[in-house]
């Protein structure tokens, strides 16, 4: 079916055997499909995809090109674009056998769909969606998360500095590339397939969307940059919670990981404050399963949530986030720590523009300092027993320099563990003696 020629791609500056199918120099088509067998670097045949040579680099990161750099198209190997694997044997999920041809029915997408440019965000909708229709379904990231906040970051882009539109078209053009391989048509993919090797792409493309330019970094944009997409985000949780909540925990850990980030030296006294609580939760008796560490993240997150529903933050256009501290500890009852950092709407969230919800983040921060030491936010969530013990007001990051620091009173409310089995006891005690008169009660009675 094919002659040999040469392969057009570069593995280091090894030459390789090649097909000569129908993938031109100058013309493409992207995502043309061939199988082919490589002898001097795989034992097996496998598929290969016509793609731009600036695809290819941005993929690998720049360690693979086309061999003669002139070319605007050549052949990727499915071995190096899902896997990174430079020769052997063949993975099952790039093997093809001789001769094979693949042709997908009832579909074509265009051309620019296998080399996203990353201008605009019509990508989601003209290629992902077209090929895997997940619109609708829990696992609908293109059309209900990505598209979404592309276009909010496309509409409000004057709004960032020269640094943030450059980290926002560079992560943009990542996030896009990243998606690519699903669109191969030997590979059985599904929506959460995507979803899944879309969210594993967030931190790489937050961090270094660009390998040749370190300095295109979330690590290096200022706190107004960063807050405009971090709040943006998460005022989304009441309409995409399972993409929007991944994405903005993914995006928070990212840059507490940063060894160079504004974060150390941010003080927390203006459009963003940090709450920092001491809480203790009790296993109510009767799980069926202790809870693992997921539980305990959505436990802890529901619980703050809680206590915004109490505050009325959400009608007082107040955002919130909650950075619970998840240990193996695994037995009935335990202590832990959850930073909760809250900011006005209008100031930071770009889907806000309309609101005019007044905010006062000082009459914010009071109440909840005064509600957290009288007890009343105190409850149970999900099988949790849940009482704060401290409310911290920090002014940085590590809660070095306190605006506040408050002991919650001795109530007796349960959330502690220390009522519940003296009344769980009475309580059982209270039944069987009930019980117990009843039946003697009913011998005495009957003739």
């Amino acid at each position: 079916m094919f002659t040999q020629t040469y392969f057009y791609y570069i593995l280091f500056l090894s030459c390789v055997r090649v097909v000569d199918g129908n993938c031109d120099r100058d013309t493409g088509p992207s995502g043309v499909t061939e199988c082919f067998l490589d002898s001097s670097y795989y034992k097996e045949y496998q598929w290969g995809t016509c793609i731009t040579n600036v695809y290819m680099q941005e993929k690998s990161g720049g360690k693979y090109h086309c061999r003669d750099s002139t070319r605007t198209y050549c052949y990727y190997q499915c071995m190096l674009e899902l896997h990174d694997v430079e020769s052997g044997p063949v993975y099952d999920d790039c093997k093809c056998e001789n001769g094979q041809e693949y042709t997908e029915s009832n579909l074509t997408l265009p051309s620019r769909c296998y080399s996203p440019s990353g201008a605009d965000c019509s990508w989601y909708r003209d290629c992902l969606e077209r090929k895997f229709k997940c619109s609708g379904t829990e696992d609908d990231y293109a059309m209900a998360f990505a598209t979404k906040f592309c276009d909010l970051y496309s509409q409000n882009y004057q709004d960032f500095s020269q640094d943030g539109q450059q980290w926002i078209d560079a992560v943009r053009k990542c996030l896009q590339v990243s998606l690519v391989q699903s669109l191969r048509p030997y590979l059985p993919f599904t929506c959460e397939d995507v979803k899944r090797i879309a969210f594993d792409s967030h931190t790489p493309c937050y961090v270094k969307p660009i390998p040749e330019s370190p300095s295109i970094s979330v690590c290096n944009l200022d706190a107004s940059d960063y807050f405009s997409v971090f709040w943006t985000i998460q005022s989304s949780l009441k309409t995409s919670t399972n993409s929007s909540l991944r994405t903005i925990r993914s995006m928070f850990e990212t840059l507490k990981q940063c060894t160079v980030s504004f974060l150390p030296s941010f003080s927390f006294d203006g459009p963003v404050r940090l709450v920092k609580l001491k809480l203790k939760y009790f296993f109510i008796l009767g799980r069926r399963r202790r809870p693992n560490s997921d539980d305990k993240m959505k436990i802890l997150n529901d619980f703050v949530d809680s206590m915004a529903y109490k505050l009325h933050w959400q009608e007082n256009g107040v955002l919130w986030f909650s950075d619970p501290e998840i240990n193996s500890n695994n037995s009935a009852s335990s202590e832990t720590y959850i930073d909760v950092f809250l900011t006005n709407r209008n100031v930071y969230d770009l889907d806000a523009k309309n609101t005019r919800v007044p905010s006062n983040l000082n009459t914010t921060v009071n109440k909840f300092k005064k509600m957290t030491q009288t007890g009343d936010l105190n409850g149970n969530i999900g099988g949790f027993s849940i009482k704060i013990l401290t409310s911290q007001g920090c002014l940085d990051a590590s809660c070095d320099t306190l605006l506040f620091n408050v002991t919650a009173n001795d109530n007796g409310v349960t959330g502690d563990g220390s009522m519940f089995f003296p009344n769980l006891m009475i309580m059982v005690v209270s039944i069987g003696i009930f019980f117990s008169l009843r039946g003697s009660y009913s011998q005495w009675t009957l003739p």
